[in-house]
């Protein structure tokens, strides 16, 4: 059981310091899964989203910058790569 602990102790500390890392970066930092949903946006990404919302919104069908995961960025991936929308 104390080695249980020890090992989840660890690992609490490990995501604690990559998530610091990931939310004090200067860099716009998103995840996205298979589906080009967004699950993880850092405090840079989240402010570019708020500062571009107009812009992106014609491309991002029902974009709200407030929001911090959910948005559906498979419309811009293909734009990204040269396909229509």
């Amino acid at each position: 059981i104390v080695a249980r602990a020890e090992r989840e102790a660890a690992m609490a500390r490990d995501n604690a310091r990559i998530r610091s890392a990931l939310e004090g970066s200067a860099s716009c930092l998103v995840l996205t899964d298979a589906a080009a949903r967004v699950t993880y946006a850092n405090p840079a990404a989240r402010a570019l989203l708020r500062e571009h919302a107009a812009g992106l919104a014609a491309h991002v069908r029902g974009l709200d910058p407030s929001a911090e995961t959910g948005h559906d960025f498979s419309e811009l991936a293909l734009l990204a790569r040269g396909q229509p929308a």
